[in-house]
């Protein structure tokens, strides 16, 4: 997918079946960073569409922030929105929402501000003045209720009845089903750009938006994207430092630590940092910044704890560490252990013609003639484990990946076992581990798999494209005896 700005979802009890699986939508990863959901609609009732949609939200309003885990509140954010009814009482419709949202858990950090949608559907006899007065007195006992400015969606039915104001509101998201958004579309309607929060411009998978998708991970609903700050990475970090988050004892902020340029610093990252280490993960220099490194190891973390592996510390995690007194008990992968059989069927395999490049290996992956040791790493895992080793690196390189097959650049691999968790370190490796080999200092050069651990600081790897002479270009698959102080690490697949 072409690079685009943030988008989020919107849907009501009736999209996807009633059953959206949002761990679909966390998993696509971006440009997908959140879900707006229908939340109340008038001041409620006993027709089956109110019981439809209060049993709906009760359960999909802690569904969403279940499934987005610890990129909750980073860049995946959730929003509750009311459709309002001018007929009805503001206050009674603002009491209603308020209630739904409270009893399927309230507000958390990540929640996108309360959200009035002002449509004609159900208001078509409504005057302007009606709409004015009654969405005002909704905005206003929202934000009095709960200490939240509130989001106004609208924007063809307030041009119709010619109303130019913000109705209590303090942003806008604005719908439209258009290749572009001209300023006179809201300005019309009394916005500036600085206050336009989103733009709807996907309504039940239809838009002319070049380059931006119109059908989502959970099918054809309605798709808008982040405009405010100017939209991309500024509009994800504009939500982060301007949405309320919880607050310790005493009053100080609650970080949820992430890798950011610049990197995060402080007693607080100090205090990861020294649990993880702590802990046995690997760590390099104890000092306060939350590095790459950091992240791997709190992915591990996370790995061994059955807790979702992303490398960001927020609530569930950062509780994880203040009670976790003992370290994980380290366990050889059975993944792993079934690919290092299966490269042990092919020890002594040498390219044919020699210098070529040219294996059996090469021509199952569809790349022969090139260095091939990631290449034979991926046939193992595949053939030996049904395994397809960096098949992507979240938020990282794609240097060397054939989808559904592996991967042949050696820093890739090494990146990808940083990403997902599987990072161990240099440490003492156990039967199936990754051994990323770096003979110079720069990028790691070479990868091969370990039979077992020696003492001492030696192990015994299969290689691919190695030999007596010629560690990694070398055309033989071989066994050779390695020392800890030739690799950057090992990677443990799970």
């Amino acid at each position: 997918m072409a690079t685009c700005d943030p988008l989020l979802v919107d849907m009501y009890q009736y999209s996807c079946n009633g059953t959206p699986d949002w761990s679909k939508l966390v998993a696509a990863g971006p440009p997908w960073h959140g879900a707006i959901i229908k939340t109340s609609h008038g001041a409620g009732g006993t027709s089956q569409g109110q019981n439809d949609l209060a049993a709906w939200f009760q359960k999909q309003w802690p569904a969403i922030r279940a499934a987005a885990g610890e990129r909750y509140g980073v860049d995946f954010f959730r929003g509750g929105y009311h459709y309002l009814l001018a007929a009805v009482d503001g206050k009674s419709q603002a009491a209603h929402y308020l209630k739904r949202i409270e009893n399927a858990g309230g507000w958390d950090q990540g929640d996108l501000w309360p959200i009035v949608d002002v449509e004609e559907g159900g208001n078509e006899q409504a005057t302007a003045q009606q709409v004015l007065d009654v969405t005002a007195a909704f905005s206003e006992t929202v934000r009095a209720n709960s200490g939240r400015e509130v989001v106004l969606y609208g924007g063809y039915y307030l041009a119709k009845l010619q109303i130019s104001g913000k109705l209590g509101c303090s942003w806008l998201w604005y719908p439209s089903y258009t290749a572009t958004l001209p300023a006179t579309s809201y300005e019309r309607i009394g916005w500036k750009v600085e206050d336009l929060l989103a733009w709807q411009y996907v309504g039940d998978g239809n838009g002319k938006l070049a380059s931006y998708p119109t059908q989502t991970p959970l099918g054809p609903i309605d798709i808008s994207v982040l405009t405010i700050a100017g939209g991309g990475t500024k509009s994800l970090e504009w939500l982060r430092n301007n949405l309320r988050v919880p607050h310790k004892k005493g009053g100080d902020p609650v970080r949820t630590l992430y890798v950011t340029s610049p990197m995060m610093t402080g007693a607080d990252v100090l205090e990861i940092r020294r649990l993880l280490a702590g802990l046995g993960y690997a760590m390099g220099e104890i000092d306060g910044a939350y590095d790459p490194t950091t992240a791997s190891s709190v992915c591990a973390f996370q790995r061994d704890r059955s807790l979702q592996v992303d490398g960001i510390v927020g609530p569930i995690t950062r509780d994880a560490l203040a009670t976790t007194t003992q370290a994980a008990q380290p366990v050889p992968s059975s993944i792993g252990q079934r690919a290092l059989a299966e490269a042990e069927k092919h020890v002594g395999i040498k390219e044919d013609p020699p210098g070529s490049g040219r294996t059996p290996f090469g021509e199952w992956f569809g790349i022969n003639g090139v260095a091939w040791a990631g290449i034979f790493m991926s046939y193992c895992f595949s053939h030996g484990a049904g395994y397809t080793i960096v098949d992507k690196v979240p938020g990282g390189p794609a240097v060397g990946i054939h989808k559904g097959k592996g991967c042949m650049f050696v820093p890739t691999m090494g990146a990808w076992l940083r990403a997902t968790g599987m990072w161990i370190g240099r440490v003492r490796p156990m039967p199936g581990d990754l051994a990323i080999y770096n003979w110079d200092g720069g990028l790691p050069d070479h990868v091969g798999i370990v039979v077992k651990d020696l003492g001492n600081g030696d192990f015994e790897a299969i290689e691919g494209n190695t030999s007596v002479g010629n560690n990694a270009n070398g055309g033989e698959v071989m066994r050779c005896v390695r020392h800890l102080s030739q690799v950057d690490g090992f990677g443990r697949v799970i």
